[in-house]
């Protein structure tokens, strides 16, 4: 996945729990710089039937907080999202995409099927 900020903020990762399903071989950074993206980030599939499943959570300087929760499990839906918490005068617009090597994308949406799984996630400053 790839983690795209978009806005004049500095984000800082708050929180990245232990995975529910797999293990992180290359987690999210714990800053992610206004105007950058992330490297690749990967949560991989834990030998056996589970797939994986995660979340992490950024935040600004001012404490709004954006956090994305994802899944790619080898029985049932893929599924993931991103949800944004604003403090003070703070506005975003957040989005996200996931894709699968076999099937479409769709934008604020995801593949039922298909594996991996790949998500972007998007946070810039609200149009004005």
């Amino acid at each position: 996945m790839i983690i795209h900020n978009e806005s004049d903020e500095d984000l800082t990762l708050a929180d990245l729990p232990t995975p529910i399903w797999g293990y992180w071989e290359t987690p999210p950074p714990s800053t992610l710089k206004a105007k950058s993206n992330s490297h690749l980030c990967k949560l991989f599939d834990s030998s056996g039937p589970a797939g994986s499943e995660g979340s992490f959570t950024y935040k600004t300087a001012a404490g709004s907080t954006f956090t994305a929760s994802f899944a790619c499990p080898y029985h049932g839906s893929n599924n993931g999202s991103l949800t944004g918490e604003y403090e003070g005068r703070q506005e975003f617009d957040i989005s996200w995409t996931g894709w699968t090597p076999d099937h479409g994308t769709k934008q604020d949406g995801i593949p039922v099927d298909g594996h991996p799984c790949n998500y972007d996630f998007y946070i810039k400053d609200k149009s004005k």
